[in-house]
């Protein structure tokens, strides 16, 4: 029996120490290649992780994205700066959306939110009415129903009037395609890549975070999946072909409405929009639904 139990623990030791060298060895050719970034902002600056909404907009910040300036306030909003405490005699706006509130390719003082918080206030002055309107912009590039889902929780304690939330076709699908190949933060020798990708929704975890910070090994087996699933050997075309998949399977929500992935992605959207009516109908609260067109329907019109 000991002499069983010997060779038991000597075999043991010896996976362990093969397992240990194996995976040590691939860590280290990986660092060749691939330069893991411990708590760097994502996509040049723009995004921040976040647990439950996998990427945020980075708080007080100053920065460019798609060749436009923005800001951001200590929230991480794309709003002029707010107490969490309402003002006196103050009417606030919650804005829930995408990069479409957000203020694509837009400056500051264009976005669709700030309008709305002038021409309210500018209609309130003519008729002589005793309070203002705040409207608060949590709409972030790429955000999907499940993180506006989570901007509401967040927002609630700014003690909103009513709530707005802005929603396009492409939020549908959005949070399996384009925004998963472009919100990794991963160096390539050196160099951001913003071709980089994650296996899923359901990855983008704080276990894929951690990996991500410190593993280049991690981040060598994510770059082949990605160029594998895309057919990419380069992997220089994966964020133009994420973008055609996603025009693709947007498309394909009208033409095939009744295809399986189509159907799939509706029920998951129309459970975190429920969520979000549900909460604001808990809190009793005022929703209103804005639907924006993308650039293919507007062909269609």
């Amino acid at each position: 029996m000991k002499g069983f139990l010997r060779a038991l623990g000597i075999n043991l030791l010896l996976c362990i120490a093969s397992v240990s060298i194996f995976f040590g060895t691939a860590e280290l050719l990986a660092r060749l290649a691939y330069t893991p970034q411990k708590n760097q902002p994502h996509f040049n600056g723009l995004f921040d992780y976040d647990k439950e909404k996998v990427f945020r907009l980075r708080k007080s910040h100053s920065g460019i994205f798609e060749g436009v300036p923005f800001t951001t306030n200590s929230f991480g909003y794309r709003s002029p700066e707010i107490t969490i405490e309402k003002p006196k005699n103050t009417k606030r706006v919650l804005v829930l959306g995408d990069s479409v509130m957000f203020g694509h390719q837009l400056l500051d003082h264009e976005t669709s939110p700030l309008f709305l918080e002038q021409a309210l206030n500018q209609h309130l002055d003519t008729t002589g009415e005793d309070f203002s309107v705040q409207v608060i912009n949590t709409a972030t590039p790429g955000n999907a129903p499940f993180q506006e889902y989570h901007d509401l929780k967040r927002g609630l304690k700014f003690d909103p009037d009513v709530i707005v939330l802005q929603f396009a076709l492409n939020d549908v699908i959005e949070h399996n395609t384009f925004w998963l190949f472009r919100d990794i933060g991963v160096n390539v020798s050196g160099q951001e890549n913003e071709g980089s990708f994650l296996f899923g929704h359901e990855d983008m975890s704080s276990t894929d975070n951690l990996l991500k910070q410190y593993s280049a090994f991690y981040l060598f087996l994510k770059d082949m999946y990605g160029r594998m699933r895309f057919q990419d050997i380069t992997g220089e075309n994966i964020v133009e072909k994420a973008e055609q998949e996603q025009l693709f399977t947007a498309i394909k929500m009208i033409d095939e409405p009744e295809h399986p992935r189509v159907l799939k992605e509706w029920d998951n959207t129309l459970m975190w929009m429920k969520k979000i009516t549900d909460l604001a109908k808990e809190k009793e609260i005022p929703l209103i639904l804005i639907a924006t067109p993308i650039d293919f329907q507007l062909g269609r019109i």
